[in-house]
């Protein structure tokens, strides 16, 4: 659901807009995801801030495995956001999909400069780096990660976490 702020009276031509993006989650909803995409990638031509818009291609791409359309939308997102840690780290998990593994690393490490703690980049990381047989290095990011939500969920891990 889009919410438009109170009091605001659309133009026809916005109004049109989010009818169209209304189409478009239904089409999603309903498993016709090109014709979902076609009606997002409008949309975003027009309103490029549009977080939900991006969130639902998200998903559509992931069914068609059409990783680099996604490589375009996420850099569409950090035109306006360059150092989102969440797009960079799933950035870097579609990069290492289309086997570009250092420019994967590169995105994923920029997103843990940014929030070390970042779960998704600390994810993505391990996984990268177990697909480039740096087991040890990926055991240490899965420990991490590990830690880290654990923490966040208010679970102990080990007795040494104590005298962190």
């Amino acid at each position: 659901m889009l919410i438009i702020p109170n009091n605001h009276v659309l133009d026809s031509e916005t109004n049109n807009l989010y009818s169209s993006f209304e189409n478009a989650v239904e089409f999603y909803k309903n498993g016709k995801y090109s014709e979902a995409i076609e009606i997002f990638d409008d949309f975003l031509s027009i309103k490029k801030n549009e977080i939900e818009s991006f969130e639902k291609i998200k998903y559509i791409i992931f069914n068609f495995k059409k990783y680099n359309i996604a490589i375009q939308y996420f850099d569409k997102i950090l035109e306006t956001n360059p150092d989102d840690p969440e797009i960079l780290g799933r950035k870097g998990l579609v990069l290492g999909m289309l086997y570009q593994r250092e420019e994967a690393l590169e995105a994923v490490n920029k997103a843990l400069k940014i929030d070390p703690k970042n779960s998704i980049s600390l994810l993505n990381k391990g996984i990268l780096l177990y697909r480039m047989d740096k087991f040890n290095e990926a055991i240490e990011k899965f420990d991490k990660i590990t830690k880290t939500a654990s923490r966040s969920l208010g679970f102990r891990i080990s007795k040494d976490e104590d005298n962190n």
